[in-house]
C-alpha cells in the first residue's frame, strides 16, 4: 500500500505519469497507465504460464527461483541515499548479493517494483521509481544474467527521448515467453500519448517484435458534447507513403479531421500514421516546442496542430 503522504502528494500532482492539462480533452488513459502509469497502481495481465510477483521494498522475498536453477531464491528491493522522504539508489539483493546498484532518485515512500518469470524460466525486474509528476530517473526492464540484474528495455526511451518530455512506461501484459510494455509520453505534437509495443523473448534478451506500435491518445470533445477520435487539424500537414517521410503522398487540409492509427519509433525517429478523406499517411513528428511542424498561435506561442489536444509543461 502507498503511504499516507504518497497518496496526498498524488492529490497535488497529475494523475498517472502523463497528463493532459486540457479542458477540451479527456484522456482515455489505460490505466498507466497505470503510463499506471501511476499514480502508476495497475494490474498486470499474465497468461500461458507466465508469473508476476509485487515487490515491496525493504522485504525479503524467499519463495521465488530468481537464478533458474530450480530453487527457491532470496530477493530484497532496497533503497539507499535516504535524505528526508528522497533516495539516490535503488539496491537489488538475489542470495544476499548485490545484483543491481542502480542511480536513480525518488520519494522513498513509493517505488514499484515487479519479478517477472517467463514461461520459458527466464527472469526479469520491472522497477519504476517516481518522483514529481511521475517522472523517473528508473522505468525500466532488466534481466537476469550472470548474477546481475541487466537493462533491458528503457521505458524513458520508448518514444525516443525528443518528442516530448514526461517519458515512462508499464507492463500491461506478460503471456508466454513475451510482455507488451505500454510507453507514455507528453508530447510537443499531439499531447499526452501512449503506445503498446510486444517484445519477445529471444537471444537472452526481450526484443521489440516492430518499431510500429498501436497508438492511444485522448478523446475531444467537441462543442456538441459529442466525443469524437478524429480531431480538426489547425493546419495543411504533409502526408508520407511511409514511415521514412521521403515521398510525399498527400496533403491533410486545415479544417480536416484526422485519426491517429499508429506509431512508428525507431532510435528519437517517431512518425504517426494519420487517416484523413479516406486515405492514410505517416506525417512528422515535432521534436521541439517552436517546431514548424506544430501550429503557431497568433500571440507567438505553439500548441499541436490538431484541436483539442493539449501539451502540459
Amino acid at each position: 500500500m502507498m503511504s499516507s503522504n504518497a497518496q496526498s502528494r498524488r492529490q497535488l500532482m497529475p494523475q498517472g505519469a502523463l497528463m493532459v492539462l486540457g479542458l477540451t480533452m479527456l484522456l482515455a488513459s489505460a490505466v498507466f497507465l497505470a503510463c499506471a502509469m501511476p499514480g502508476h497502481a495497475y494490474a498486470t495481465v499474465v497468461s500461458n504460464g507466465a508469473h508476476v510477483y509485487a515487490l515491496k521494498t525493504g522485504v525479503t522475498y524467499s519463495s521465488y527461483d530468481v537464478t533458474g536453477d530450480g530453487e527457491s531464491d532470496t530477493i530484497k528491493v532496497a533503497l539507499s541515499g535516504i535524505e528526508g522522504d528522497r533516495y539516490s539508489r535503488i539496491k537489488v539483493l538475489v542470495n544476499g548479493k548485490t545484483a543491481l546498484n542502480q542511480k536513480a532518485g525518488g520519494y522513498s515512500d513509493y517505488v514499484e517494483a515487479q519479478l517477472i518469470k517467463l514461461k520459458n524460466g527466464k527472469t526479469f525486474l520491472y522497477l519504476f521509481g517516481p518522483f514529481e509528476n511521475d517522472d523517473s530517473d528508473v522505468c525500466a526492464v532488466f534481466r537476469y544474467s550472470g548474477g546481475k540484474f541487466k537493462m533491458n528495455i528503457d521505458c524513458n526511451k520508448g518514444f525516443g527521448r525528443k518528442i516530448g518530455s514526461h517519458f515512462g512506461g508499464k507492463i500491461k501484459k506478460v503471456s508466454g515467453n513475451a510482455m507488451i510494455v505500454t510507453f507514455g509520453v507528453m508530447s510537443y505534437m499531439a499531447g499526452n500519448i501512449q503506445a503498446d509495443y510486444t517484445y519477445r523473448y529471444k537471444g537472452g534478451k526481450l526484443k521489440k517484435a516492430s518499431s510500429i506500435g498501436k497508438i492511444r491518445i485522448g478523446w475531444w470533445v467537441s462543442e456538441e458534447g459529442k466525443r469524437s477520435k478524429a480531431y480538426v487539424v489547425k493546419k495543411n500537414i504533409t502526408a508520407y507513403k511511409s514511415a521514412s517521410c521521403k515521398a510525399k503522398k498527400f496533403t491533410i487540409k486545415k479544417g480536416q479531421k484526422a485519426k491517429f492509427l499508429r506509431v512508428y519509433v525507431k532510435g528519437n525517429t517517431v512518425r504517426f500514421l494519420m487517416k484523413a478523406g479516406g486515405r492514410t499517411g505517416w506525417i512528422k513528428v515535432a521534436n521541439r516546442y517552436d517546431s514548424s511542424l506544430m501550429y503557431k498561435r497568433s500571440d507567438g506561442g505553439y500548441e499541436p496542430p490538431f484541436k483539442g489536444l493539449s501539451l502540459a509543461g
